[in-house]
């Protein structure tokens, strides 16, 4: 026997209409003010100075020393300023070099041709003039999976005697570029199509 189910009340047809509770508006606070210190009587010029004031009773404590404000936070009258950090000293004129040698230009080396990429492959279309298509087919195992992953490239081809035809295995070399898609050369075709 399947368990029971919990039924939900059903829901009002209607949401109810939310009624925001009127807040009263907060009195802005007013902070007690600090009664002021008496000052000290001023000494009458005319008068006798055999009669001194009595100094004043200590009955407060001492205060607190108040907050730097931003002003002299940010480097006023009153903020004590950090130590300077020395600078490193230049180097005096008697350790540089007294005189410079003169800038001797080397020859420029002959350019040397490096050995230009070969490659192998199966011409795909033979149909443009002096232009073949070649496919080239590469398997390597994954570096991850280790699974062995076929790829293919494409590539133009240039043929100077319109020899090659589709399904040859041609042998082809890097040169300058020839056209917009044109940057290999045909060698020879190494094995004709059946």
């Amino acid at each position: 026997m399947p368990p029971a189910r919990c039924r939900r009340p059903p829901r009002s047809p209607r949401p109810r209409s939310r009624v925001k509770p009127k807040v009263k508006p907060k009195e802005p606070k007013v902070k007690p003010k600090k009664p002021k210190k008496p000052a000290a009587p001023r000494k009458k010029q005319g008068a006798p100075s055999s009669v001194e004031a009595a100094p004043a009773p200590a009955e407060e404590p001492a205060a607190k020393p108040a907050r730097a404000t931003r002003a002299q936070a940010a480097g006023g009258e009153d903020a004590p300023r950090p130590k300077r950090t020395p600078r490193a000293k230049p180097i005096k004129k008697d350790a540089r070099p007294k005189e410079r040698k003169p800038h001797v230009r080397e020859p420029r080396p002959l350019p040397v041709e490096g050995r230009r990429k070969e490659r192998r492959g199966i011409v795909v279309s033979a149909a443009m003039d002096k232009t073949i298509t070649i496919r080239i087919d590469s398997a390597k195992p994954h570096p991850k999976y280790h699974k062995i992953v076929r790829r293919s490239t494409r590539l133009h081809v240039h043929d100077e005697r319109n020899e090659a035809g589709v399904g040859d295995v041609v042998r082809i070399v890097e040169t300058r570029p020839l056209s917009k898609l044109k940057r290999w050369r045909m060698v020879e075709i190494v094995e004709k199509a059946k």
